[in-house]
This record gives structure tokens, sequence and C-alpha cells, in this order.
């Protein structure tokens, strides 16, 4: 259907290329029908050469030779400018390419002293809610903070944090930072099988540059970040119609289809997103709602926190 070409450095074999040529064709499918040329074209780019002028899809850190990692990593990025254009144009215009994936309950303690490891948690007694069981080992501390340059794997983190999924008013993060800045830190290579590295002890939050939230949260959590350097972005935390990994490599069909769909719709319609208006109506109503529920969690550990006592923060 389209005359193109995957570009890669890294060798695939055949079958690999002929379903990433299927995900390419869904995708741009999906955005033929925005009828938004320029973004259609960038969708191109992302997907065949892996390039978008001088935002730097592929960061080299985690050096990963591997040609299924790189589709994955496109992909990802072609799911951001499809569902959310206007988030894939602030990662690009800030060159936003490094990403953490966690729960929203860490948020009030990256807001006071950005992102620290376990082990730094650990040093001053701070109780760790987020991150996987097996990094929260207090006899041997995770000495860094993971990051990686697929989004893709920081949305799935986002997703099964165990925060995120035994909490009703709980819901994932993701924190944007940009390769640029890696330089002026502590880094070093992981031994792991997905593209990451680590960041030795704590992340200032003068270089995170970006929070994203799904859509119906950004309000919100405008209202709570108030570092004008930092952009509050929405994303799309939907599970995807794609699955690519190092043993799998599947479309589903059906997914892909509503996928379509749902783009088609989101370019027909303005998506609804909470206005002042809206959270004053939602807290104030009979019952008390998620909202207000969250917002109360978070002035409770803003408060806590300020007077020297234990808070939830990251670990991951």
């Amino acid at each position: 259907m389209f005359n193109h070409k995957f570009n890669c450095k890294y060798y695939s074999v055949d079958q690999e290329k002929d379903i990433y040529y299927k995900i390419c064709s869904i995708f741009l499918r999906a955005i033929n029908d925005t009828k938004n040329d320029k973004n259609i074209k960038i969708m191109e780019e992302i997907l065949y050469d892996g390039t978008y002028g001088n935002y730097t899809i592929n960061t080299n850190l985690a050096n990963k030779k591997n040609a299924r990692l790189e589709m994955k990593k496109r992909a990802a990025l072609a799911y951001v400018l499809a569902t959310t254009p206007e988030t894939f144009n602030i990662f690009a215009n800030k060159n936003i390419n490094l990403f953490h994936g966690t729960n929203i309950t860490a948020l009030p303690g990256i807001l006071e002293s950005g992102l620290k490891s376990f082990a730094e948690l650990s040093k001053t007694g701070e109780i760790v809610i987020t991150g996987e069981e097996w990094s929260r080992n207090y006899t041997k501390p995770r000495t860094f903070i993971s990051l990686t340059d697929d989004c893709g794997i920081a949305v799935d983190y986002a997703i099964n944090s165990s925060s995120t999924t035994q909490k009703d008013n709980s819901f994932g993060m993701i924190i944007g930072l940009s390769s640029d800045n890696v330089n002026k830190m502590r880094y070093r290579l992981i031994d792991s099988d997905i593209p990451e590295i680590g960041i030795k002890d704590n992340i200032p939050l003068e270089y995170i540059k970006v929070i994203a939230v799904p859509e119906e949260k950004v309000k919100f959590i405008q209202k709570l970040v108030h570092d004008k350097s930092i952009t509050v972005v929405p994303i799309d935390l939907d599970d995807k119609f794609y699955y690519i990994d190092d043993l799998a490599f599947l479309i589903d069909d059906t997914k892909a289809e509503e996928f379509i769909e749902k783009i088609h719709n989101n370019s027909q319609n303005k998506a609804h997103t909470f206005n002042l208006e809206d959270l004053k109506n939602l807290a104030q109503g009979r019952n008390i709602s998620k909202i207000r529920k969250i917002y109360n969690d978070f002035i409770s550990r803003i408060r806590i926190h300020r007077k020297g006592k234990d808070k939830g923060n990251d670990s991951r």
C-alpha cells in the first residue's frame, strides 16, 4: 500500500519486516484519516527512517543494537503522534527522548526533590510505594534510576505499577527528560533485556521537562506543578494493537480496527478535559469524587513531607 522501506542499520529477518510493515500501514491508515499532511509526513519519517528533524529519537545510550527493539521504539512514538499529536510536538521541540514510567503517588516527592534511587530514599528512611517489588530490596537497595529511550516501555511500567493496579484513585504517569542533560549526571549501563540506562543516585528536578498523564487528569496535575519549566501533557495509556518484545511480534486485528476508529473519532471531536469549573463542581458534589480524593491525598502527602516525616516516592 505504501512505497516505503524500513531503514535500519540493524539486521532483521523478512518475517519481522512484514509484520512491521503491517503495523506501519495501520498507523498510516489512521493518520491519513486526519487529513493533516504535516503529521502524515512526520509519521512516515518516524516509522521508516527513525528520524524527525533534529529530534534525537535513538539516543544509543542503552547500547542495544537490535532491529526489533528499534521497530518497537519507533512504533511507540508513532502511537504518541497518532493519539496525542500535541504531546509528540512537545517531545520533539524539547528533545524529550528518555522516559521513566511510574505512578502518580510518586509525584509529591518528585516535585519536592526530583527523582531519587531506592538507595537514596532508604538513607532518609522514606517509604517507597511505587516501582516493582523486586527493586524494593532493603538488603541491597538499587543505586540508580532507570530511564529508557523507548516511550512504550515507560508506558508499560506506568500501567503495570503495583500502585496503579491496586488503587482506584491512582493512575500512571510518564516523566520525560532529554538526553542533552545526561552528560551532566552520573550514569551507568545496565545489563538488561530492554534499552535502559541508570542514572546514579538522583535526577534533579531541573532536568525533568515533561510530565505525561491521562488526558482527563492534565488540568488537575497542572494545578499541582508550579515549576514553569515542566510541561504537563496528555498521553494515551490504552492497550496497543501490537505487541513487540524479544519473544513475540504480534498484531491484534480487532484492536487495530478499534485504534483506527478511535483516531478518526478524535480528529472529528474535541477531547474532553477538566477545566477549573469542572473540578470545582466535582469536588462539591454530594459524593466525594475521585478527583477530590486524589487532590486531598496530594495535599496531605506534601504537608507530611514538609514536617520531615516519611513520604511516598518512586524507586524504579
